[in-house]
Protein backbone atom coordinates (compact mmCIF):
# COMPACT_ATOMS: atom_id res chain seq x y z
CA UNK A 1 0.00 0.00 0.00
CA UNK A 2 2.06 3.27 -1.41
CA UNK A 3 1.83 6.07 1.22
CA UNK A 4 1.89 9.99 1.11
CA UNK A 5 3.85 11.83 4.07
CA UNK A 6 3.84 15.75 4.11
CA UNK A 7 7.03 16.86 6.27
CA UNK A 8 7.55 19.86 8.03
CA UNK A 9 10.43 21.50 10.26
CA UNK A 10 10.98 20.57 13.96
CA UNK A 11 9.48 24.39 14.71
CA UNK A 12 6.44 24.05 12.45
CA UNK A 13 2.96 23.50 14.73
CA UNK A 14 0.02 21.95 13.27
CA UNK A 15 -3.46 22.58 14.32
CA UNK A 16 -6.93 21.39 13.32
CA UNK A 17 -5.46 18.12 12.45
CA UNK A 18 -8.51 15.95 10.64
CA UNK A 19 -8.01 12.69 9.61
CA UNK A 20 -11.28 11.70 6.55
CA UNK A 21 -12.22 8.34 6.05
CA UNK A 22 -10.42 5.40 3.52
CA UNK A 23 -11.40 5.60 0.30
CA UNK A 24 -10.18 2.85 -1.70
CA UNK A 25 -6.05 2.44 -0.14
CA UNK A 26 -6.32 6.89 0.50
CA UNK A 27 -7.33 8.85 3.44
CA UNK A 28 -7.32 12.53 3.77
CA UNK A 29 -5.15 14.75 6.46
CA UNK A 30 -6.06 18.16 6.69
CA UNK A 31 -4.18 20.59 8.62
CA UNK A 32 -3.43 24.41 9.40
CA UNK A 33 -0.35 25.59 8.65
CA UNK A 34 0.70 29.26 10.76
CA UNK A 35 1.81 31.77 8.40
CA UNK A 36 5.80 32.28 9.15
CA UNK A 37 5.90 36.20 8.17
CA UNK A 38 3.85 39.04 8.62
CA UNK A 39 1.69 40.79 5.79
CA UNK A 40 3.44 43.29 3.89
CA UNK A 41 1.55 46.92 4.80
CA UNK A 42 -0.25 47.55 1.41
CA UNK A 43 -0.61 51.01 0.12
CA UNK A 44 -4.18 52.28 -0.99
CA UNK A 45 -3.95 54.14 -4.45
CA UNK A 46 -7.55 56.29 -4.82
CA UNK A 47 -6.73 57.08 -8.69
CA UNK A 48 -4.50 56.67 -11.58
CA UNK A 49 -4.88 58.91 -15.05
CA UNK A 50 -4.53 55.21 -17.54
CA UNK A 51 -5.07 57.19 -20.66
CA UNK A 52 -1.73 58.96 -19.90
CA UNK A 53 0.43 55.60 -19.99
CA UNK A 54 2.09 55.10 -22.75
CA UNK A 55 2.37 51.44 -23.59
CA UNK A 56 5.41 51.61 -25.71
CA UNK A 57 7.10 53.22 -22.93
CA UNK A 58 5.75 50.90 -20.18
CA UNK A 59 6.88 47.87 -22.44
CA UNK A 60 10.80 49.28 -22.79
CA UNK A 61 10.94 49.89 -19.53
CA UNK A 62 9.76 46.64 -18.13
CA UNK A 63 11.71 45.01 -20.72
CA UNK A 64 15.00 46.94 -19.23
CA UNK A 65 13.82 46.36 -15.84
CA UNK A 66 15.16 43.93 -13.22
CA UNK A 67 12.06 41.38 -13.54
CA UNK A 68 13.10 41.36 -17.58
CA UNK A 69 16.74 41.61 -17.65
CA UNK A 70 19.22 38.65 -16.17
CA UNK A 71 16.91 36.48 -15.08
CA UNK A 72 19.38 33.87 -13.37
CA UNK A 73 19.63 36.60 -11.25
CA UNK A 74 16.21 35.25 -9.75
CA UNK A 75 16.96 31.96 -9.66
CA UNK A 76 18.24 32.00 -6.13
CA UNK A 77 15.49 34.86 -5.05
CA UNK A 78 12.84 33.29 -2.05
CA UNK A 79 9.03 33.88 -3.23
CA UNK A 80 8.69 36.74 -0.82
CA UNK A 81 11.99 38.30 -2.33
CA UNK A 82 10.16 37.77 -5.65
CA UNK A 83 7.06 39.62 -4.77
CA UNK A 84 9.15 42.10 -3.56
CA UNK A 85 10.45 42.86 -6.57
CA UNK A 86 7.58 42.79 -8.77
CA UNK A 87 5.95 44.91 -6.06
CA UNK A 88 8.83 47.39 -6.04
CA UNK A 89 9.87 47.58 -10.04
CA UNK A 90 6.25 47.39 -10.84
CA UNK A 91 5.30 50.70 -8.71
CA UNK A 92 8.16 52.36 -9.86
CA UNK A 93 7.41 52.06 -13.88
CA UNK A 94 3.54 52.96 -12.92
CA UNK A 95 4.59 55.76 -11.20
CA UNK A 96 7.08 56.90 -13.65
CA UNK A 97 4.76 56.44 -16.96
CA UNK A 98 0.95 57.35 -15.31
CA UNK A 99 1.51 60.31 -13.40
CA UNK A 100 3.06 62.80 -15.94
CA UNK A 101 1.02 65.07 -18.01
CA UNK A 102 1.04 65.12 -21.94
Amino acid sequence: MPITITWTKRDTSSSDVHVGVMASDHVTVRFTLPPKKPEIDTQWITSIVWRWLSHDAFASDLATSRLCGDLTALNNMSADDLAHLYRDVMTDLRDRRTLSSR
